[in-house]
């Protein structure tokens, strides 16, 4: 058996005085690290390094945009202002109003947003003091297109306000993409997916019923956005409105038109097609069905359309075409337009 040797008097006091000598450099506390990593990871984004600013810890994760930018966003950002109407509607939808300082002037949906501060306009017509006076964790800019948006990121940014542009959805799965990632920039994930899923079951409730339609049971129908004045615009096969008019059963005129964006298109275009339903989309709280049928009706040689003669033009509240949560709502209110025997 090994034997524990016993230490003696002289040595106790030889020990302590080595102890004495060296315990700053091998017996100190460990010092506390200066940044620590966050646990949580996304496919959008990933874990960054506490950051500190006057000795409170803030936990940042990166994120890629939309313009391919790297952008430290924090945590769950107490203080959010949106550029856009589609993304407060989204915000307010998944539990995460509490965090908005800032909306443009346009939202008029949901009413309770009333109370939220104005910054100016959509995309570039913002007003950067209004904004820089929200003292905000995050803007959420929304972008159709990365040039000409670069140069209000680089405002932004000018003003130490941390900025991520985000392409606006042109599709119905863009939109559930997008509602999931704005529930993890905000912490809301649980709650985006939830709605997430709600609107995929809604739509395809729809498809149920329409996908197994051939061509022959799909009317043609011509769908134009009227903002102000006589004329609209309409869109083509690559965006969200052909596919309001597709999944609701109806068949877009300008389905063969592939440019990306919307287009104004001539009266002979349109008669050419002849459409059986004429479907605007239009802030209807100025612009009232009976005016607008008058409109349409007015429009030379339009009284030779199918839709004209048998009076079927509708109307339906534009913010219902667009990428916001109650786009199904759009969709659902175009199938009974299109398919009244199928959707009662």
């Amino acid at each position: 058996m090994k034997h524990i040797g016993i230490i003696k008097p002289n040595n106790v006091l030889l020990l302590a005085m080595i102890c004495c000598v060296f315990w700053p450099v091998g017996c100190s506390k460990q010092k506390e690290p200066q940044m620590g990593m966050l646990s949580e990871t996304d496919d959008i984004g990933v874990s960054l390094p506490l950051k500190d600013q006057n000795q409170t810890a803030k936990k940042y994760r990166k994120v890629t945009d939309d313009c391919q930018r790297t952008v430290e966003v924090p945590v769950n950002p107490g203080k959010i202002v949106c550029l856009a109407t589609a993304d407060v509607e989204i915000l307010f939808a998944i539990g995460a109003s509490g965090s908005l300082a800032g909306i443009p002037d346009g939202v008029r949906y949901p009413p309770s947003a009333s109370a939220i501060r104005r910054i100016g306009g959509m995309y570039g017509r913002f007003n950067v003091e209004k904004i820089v006076g929200c003292a905000p964790d995050l803007v959420l800019m929304t972008i159709s297109g990365w040039g000409q948006y670069r140069k209000h990121l680089d405002l932004l940014e000018k003003h130490n306000v941390t900025t991520l542009g985000l392409r606006y959805p042109r599709t119905f799965d863009e939109l559930i993409s997008h509602i999931k990632r704005l529930g993890f920039i905000t912490g809301k994930a649980t709650e985006a997916n939830i709605l997430a899923n709600s609107l995929v079951r809604r739509r395809n409730a729809i498809l149920e019923k329409t996908l197994p339609l051939d061509s022959s049971q799909r009317p043609r129908v011509y769908m134009e956005w009227i903002s102000s004045g006589g004329r609209g615009s309409t869109q083509g096969k690559n965006e969200r409105n052909h596919e309001i008019i597709t999944i609701a059963g109806g068949n877009n005129i300008f389905a063969d038109y592939q440019e990306a964006g919307s287009f104004t298109p001539s009266d002979e275009e349109v008669l050419s097609r002849n459409p059986q339903i004429i479907i605007v989309t239009t802030d209807t709280t100025r612009n009232e069905i009976t005016k607008i049928r008058s409109m349409i009706r007015e429009r030379a040689g339009w009284d030779q359309i199918d839709a004209v003669k048998h009076n079927r033009i509708y109307s339906i509240d534009a913010q219902l075409t667009w990428a916001n949560p109650r786009l199904i709502e759009g969709i659902e209110k175009c199938a009974r337009i299109i398919h009244p025997e199928l959707f009662k």
